[in-house]
């Protein structure tokens, strides 16, 4: 399990080292921030579902991340076209990029147990 979080860590560090959010279409505002606050919640949610299934796991860190991807890019369309004045669609996109965040952090952390060896019973 220590390896997962490691994992997770080092991908958070990488994703805010090269600024991906913000290559990939986050606010540049908070595009760092998005990064700080998702990765510690995919970090929590893996330990929290470590005694899941893997196959499990890495469904659900998938399905975050997808679902939470198209909300932002739902949101950055729709609030880009109201000239910001939709409220709720910048919170969508907002909201939407920490679940991106947290979404493939958890999906990264559980990589970890495809590749690391079985505890001996």
């Amino acid at each position: 399990m220590i390896q997962g979080l490691i994992a997770g860590v080092v991908f958070a560090a990488l994703i805010w080292f090269f600024d991906l959010p913000l290559a990939a279409g986050a606010h540049p505002f908070w595009a760092e921030k998005v990064i700080w606050i998702g990765a510690p919640i995919g970090l929590f949610a893996f330990v929290i579902t470590n005694r899941f299934a893997l196959v499990i796991q890495a469904i659900l860190g998938f399905a975050v991340a997808a679902l939470a991807s198209l909300a932002a890019v739902q949101g950055k369309a729709i609030f880009a076209a109201s000239y910001a004045e939709n409220a709720l669609a910048g919170q969508a996109w907002y909201f939407g990029w920490i679940g991106v965040c947290a979404g493939l952090t958890l999906f990264v952390s559980t990589g970890t147990r495809f590749i690391s060896p079985k505890p001996a019973s």
